[in-house]
């Protein structure tokens, strides 16, 4: 749904925005305005929390089962099936859903059903999860009304931006956008151990610095430059760098002046971290959508296909018999294509 600004609001908001847009953007909102915003917002988190209010009772019932199988573990004194819950709620509790490997033959069971229920769920609440939007999105649009008729244009232009960020939200939830893809997964922890510089026998230890360089999330270059340090002036030297990334260690071998995106720690490391980056996700091209339900199927409108991961970079689908794709991500995980044919890309649903 488009929310725009009324026809006889909208032509003085243009007029006058060429001029004072650059003072605009330096200003920040009035306390007052920004108050009725704030108290606008809240608004819209209640209708939202409401609107989810299944889907948190999805999780609870999920995590309930959970706790009841590790309590009973418990009780009898079973230490394999209590670590397997645990394990279980730790990994939902980090990243929102289910990881659906678990050995334990009920716990198993209880991640088949979330997985498949989850996304059922999610369409049921779309409905009223739009309506808070567009609540929202109508407040914001009276809030521009009043600011224009009272002389506040700066004010109107800034309440403005959010009230598109609004409607950009609904128009993407209308076309079948992410509305609830699971809890935010929390930023990777990157801890650089050890990093080494070297030729030979010349070596040069550059763990602070390389570990500055990830924790500001920068790129860099296997290069005296970039890393602070030269073992052996004009000669060719390699770094060796050995991290972990959420607990999990790792090592990277870089050649001289080898570019080194910050990606290379934070994004997938091997193939179960592929999966766990695209099981509940959405992708989208100019002409269609893919949603991998799990970490078998894949959507696209009312068909589905059958995914798998080949590495860390790739991935198969498979529609139909004989009609089988092979994509490839982006050095930083932001896009893929598929290999060696079209030029169809797709990137994230925002």
């Amino acid at each position: 749904m488009h929310l725009p600004v009324p026809q006889l609001v909208l032509p003085l908001l243009m007029l006058l925005r060429p001029a004072c847009l650059a003072q605009v953007e330096e200003k920040k909102l009035s306390p007052s305005v920004g108050m009725e915003l704030d108290y606008q917002r809240s608004l819209a988190d209640d209708l939202r929390t409401k609107a989810q209010a299944p889907l948190a009772e999805l999780d609870d019932k999920y995590r309930s089962a959970l706790e009841k199988i590790r309590d009973e573990a418990k009780v009898a004194d079973n230490t394999v099936n209590r670590l397997e819950a645990e394990e279980a709620l730790e990994e939902f509790e980090k990243s929102g859903t289910p990881d659906g490997e678990s050995s334990h033959p009920a716990i198993a069971r209880l991640e088949k059903i979330y997985l498949e229920q989850r996304p059922k769920v999610a369409e049921q609440i779309r409905p009223d999860l739009i309506k808070a939007e567009q609540s929202l999105g109508q407040e914001l649009k009276r809030m521009v009304e009043d600011l224009t008729k009272k002389g506040e244009v700066d004010q109107a232009l800034l309440v403005k931006k959010e009230m598109d960020k609004v409607a950009s939200r609904v128009k993407s939830m209308q076309q079948g956008g992410t509305l609830v893809g699971g809890k935010p997964r929390p930023a990777p922890k990157v801890t650089i151990l050890k990093a080494t510089y070297a030729n030979g026998d010349l070596s040069a230890d550059v763990t602070r610095k390389v570990a500055e360089l990830v924790a500001n999330g920068k790129d860099f270059s296997a290069n005296p430059t970039d890393l602070g340090a030269d073992p052996k002036p004009n000669h060719g030297k390699h770094l060796q760098i050995i991290y972990t990334k959420d607990g999990t260690k790792w090592e990277q071998n870089r050649g001289e002046n080898e570019r080194i995106l910050i990606e290379s720690f934070t994004g997938p490391q091997d193939v179960k971290e592929v999966v766990d980056l695209l099981v509940g996700s959405r992708w989208k091209s100019e002409t269609r959508e893919l949603f991998f339900k799990d970490k078998s199927d894949v959507k696209n409108k009312d068909v589905t296909g059958k995914w798998q991961s080949d590495g860390r970079y790739y991935f198969t689908i498979e529609w139909s018999a004989g009609d089988r794709r092979k994509y490839q991500f982006d050095w930083r995980y932001k896009e893929f294509k598929e290999r060696g044919g079209q030029e169809e890309k797709f990137v994230p649903v925002d």
